[in-house]
């Protein structure tokens, strides 16, 4: 049963959208009457969220990989194709890496988790600005994690991307002020979810 309608007439786009935090912020956008393009990586994970939630003319789904640019820009213009343009970013595609000491580390692990953690959420910001500067203003929201505040053994990658999305939001949150865009983060702590249960078996 709908709560209220804050966002009728606002279109969002979530990325990582198959995910334990996606899905909730999917199903809550939805839920105050927003339209809603669901992007993940995994076409047989959106088509079973798209049905999970209902379907209908309000939920759209595209595929891309998170640091994938031209996967990206294509997912964003794709929203606009299906809904007319754009007023939310949740970027939220993210992950864990492996857990290992910093000597353990691989040059591997630390660029994956860079490409997606870091650069990922850049290639989704840069590709939704100019369709918020059409709608007059927006809003960008980043999930950065409990770790992009403090330190946590064994996964320096990832403490380190998050750290950075932090500085990504503020300097982004100067830039685009004046185009009445907002950018903000969210540094979530521990959550029930497939990255948690992840690093809890690495552990």
């Amino acid at each position: 049963m709908s709560t209220g309608n804050r966002l009728e007439g606002k279109v969002a786009i979530i990325t990582g959208a198959t995910g334990g935090i996606g899905e909730a912020t999917a199903r809550l956008y939805l839920d105050q009457g927003a339209k809603v393009m669901l992007v993940a990586r995994s076409q047989e994970k959106l088509t079973a969220l798209t049905k999970k939630l209902g379907g209908g003319e309000n939920i759209a789904q595209a595929i891309a990989e998170a640091d994938n640019e031209q996967q990206t820009a294509n997912a964003v213009q794709a929203t606009i194709d299906a809904f007319g343009g754009v007023d939310i970013l949740m970027a939220n595609a993210g992950t864990e890496g492996l857990v290992s000491p910093i000597e353990n580390q691989t040059y591997e692990n630390w660029q994956q988790v860079l490409n997606v953690n870091v650069i990922g959420v850049w290639l989704s910001m840069k590709y939704c600005v100019a369709p918020m500067k059409a709608r007059g203003g927006g809003s960008m929201i980043a999930i950065s994690s409990v770790a992009g505040m403090t330190g946590f053994p064994g996964v320096s990658p990832y403490t380190a991307s998050k750290h950075a999305v932090f500085g990504l939001v503020k300097t982004s949150a100067m830039e685009l002020a004046e185009s009445r865009i907002r950018v903000n983060a969210i540094g979530p702590g521990p959550i029930d979810n497939r990255m948690m249960h992840s690093l809890e078996t690495q552990m």
